[in-house]
């Protein structure tokens, strides 16, 4: 269970620091986002066990995923940053959805209990940015 939490970690580690630079990456064709949707269901289907059929459906998923985010990067320069963000999270939100949807019980657990502690991270890392920043003011 441990090794499956800690590969769940560096997962949402992959897919948020990807996320944050999927634009990037795909308008440059490092990465197509076919080949980020495979990689992605492929890392997900080891974390949670998930039969041929489901990792199909998470490849479709993270191609969704990456068609909505490149459509947001193209707009983000007439969204503004915080319009941008929000529309990423909400993209991010969508498809932790569709995931939660094609996992049977067992899975559904796990991801639940790895989403809840990459949101507590997140949030720590939020908070201690807030705090350095409120530092940096005070100097």
């Amino acid at each position: 269970m441990n090794r499956i939490v800690a590969l769940f970690g560096c997962l949402c580690l992959a897919v948020a620091l990807t996320a944050q630079s999927a634009d990037v990456r795909v308008e440059s064709k490092a990465v197509t986002p076919e080949a980020y949707a495979q990689s992605q269901a492929t890392l997900i289907a080891q974390a949670y066990g998930l039969d041929a059929k489901q990792q199909e459906q998470v490849v479709t998923i993270m191609e969704r995923k990456g068609r909505q985010l490149q459509e947001i990067a193209a707009l983000k320069s007439q969204l503004g940053q915080d319009k941008y963000e929000k529309k990423r999270r909400y993209v991010m939100y969508q498809t932790d959805d569709r995931i939660r949807r094609i996992l049977n019980n067992d899975q559904l657990i796990a991801f639940n209990k790895d989403r809840e502690e990459v949101l507590i991270q997140k949030r720590r890392d939020e908070a201690e940015r807030a705090s350095l920043a409120k530092q940096q003011k005070g100097n």
